[in-house]
């Protein structure tokens, strides 16, 4: 069962008389920095009907969430909120908030194959030019749930093991940013990835002029993250599981939504962010659920990326600075830049230990434990770490 850290504006009220005609205190809002103007969303408890409750209040619902939580993301007139957040019934009123990518940085590689391939299979520098590893062990029967911008499911490095899942916004089921194709070459691609046999499932969050920009909503986040829950909780599916997230995820409810795939048999990876700042202070799946596995970058040196975020939400460190993998639509192997391909290898190391295991697929803090486990240690990431543990993901050499 995984614990979450409640947000402190979540404080429990205290307990009112039965016979007191006072109101139900207001929950407070939880906000955003960048919250879209009038959309909310709304988490329920898990016995409320969301679709129900939003029409009780004649709410325009964008998204509706009925799997991993109950709740909606809507567009709600200030007088509606207030009773909104007098409900009883609800858990939590968070603004809906909008996130940029960065434009990916990327540039056509040299000729060899990827260093990060190199770093991962020996626990000290320097290289010695060769990715060591198992064909046996490569992740074969697991599904890598690729929540981003899109994976182009005839990229060349994916030998035809990408599946449409699901999408979020409606239109095409291609990458519209160059982000999550890249991502899940890392983590599967026969060239570039370390789980060259798993299986990438599509779960597209954004669309059009919006993903072409990079951006992309929490609520629209929060419903891929809600489907893939349905889907790995239904009664025909037996695969063992890594969801990865290497966008922004900001919101408390993103987190119970985490937690209850964590819950559900899923190991969820999440990339730290590209701030240069604290994880614990950017991120919210960072900050409430301590059994989801952030990821931080490193260069060819083992040091710190610049831009990767750092301190004691940061669990671990894997490469992330012109590391190699397969570029959207023209599919030119390409060097790509940040915290999201980073969390991509882990990804792949996920979905190697998950299929080495016998029996019942583990608990997600013992799942994180073991990989953890797996990472070189010894100071091996140099530079200012804020505080995070000094790991770098490894792959044993027998793997």
């Amino acid at each position: 069962m995984v614990a979450l850290a409640l947000p402190v504006t979540l404080g429990i009220a205290g307990i009112t008389p039965a016979f007191s005609a006072e109101p139900e205190p207001a929950k407070p809002i939880i906000s955003s920095n960048s919250a879209i103007e009038g959309e909310y969303i709304v988490h329920l408890q898990d016995e409320v009907d969301p679709s129900k409750f939003a029409d009780e209040y004649d709410v325009e619902v964008i998204q509706l969430y009925e799997f991993a939580v109950k709740g909606f993301t809507g567009r709600i007139p200030e007088a509606k909120l207030q009773d909104i957040q007098r409900d009883p019934r609800i858990v939590s009123v968070e603004q809906n908030s909008v996130h940029m990518l960065e434009r990916p940085d990327w540039e056509t590689p040299p000729a060899e194959k990827s260093w990060a391939l190199d770093r991962i299979d020996q626990a000290y520098l320097p290289l010695d030019g060769v990715y060591n590893h198992d064909r046996a062990h490569e992740g074969q029967g697991v599904n890598i749930f690729v929540v981003d911008t899109g994976v182009d499911d005839d990229a060349p490095d994916l030998e035809g093991r990408v599946t449409n899942a699901y999408n979020a916004v409606g239109g095409d089921w291609g990458d519209c940013f160059n982000h999550g194709t890249p991502i899940a070459s890392m983590a599967a691609g026969d060239d570039n990835g370390v789980a060259k046999s798993a299986n990438i499932h599509n779960v597209k969050i954004t669309s059009g002029v919006d993903c072409s920009k990079g951006l992309y909503t929490e609520g629209n986040f929060l419903k891929g993250l809600d489907w893939v829950f349905k889907k790995i909780s239904s009664s025909d599916y037996h695969a063992r599981t890594v969801v990865n997230v290497s966008l922004r995820a900001e919101s408390y409810i993103s987190s119970v939504a985490a937690a209850r795939l964590q819950g559900a048999g899923a190991m969820v990876v999440h990339s730290a962010g590209n701030e240069g700042a604290d994880a614990c202070s950017v991120s919210g799946m960072a900050r409430y659920n301590p059994d989801v596995i952030n990821v931080g970058s490193t260069n060819n040196k083992d040091l710190i990326a610049a831009t990767s975020n750092r301190g004691p939400c940061v669990d671990l460190f894997a490469p992330g600075v012109y590391v190699r993998g397969q570029s959207a639509t023209d599919f030119n192997e390409s060097r790509h830049f940040g915290t999201s391909f980073a969390s991509g290898y882990v990804s792949g190391m996920a979905a190697v230990l998950l299929q080495s295991f016998d029996g019942p697929t583990p608990e997600a803090s013992h799942a994180k434990g073991m990989l953890l486990a797996y990472a070189t240690t010894h100071g091996r990431v140099e530079g200012d770490l804020g505080g995070a543990d000094n790991k770098l993901l490894h792959k044993p050499i027998y793997w």
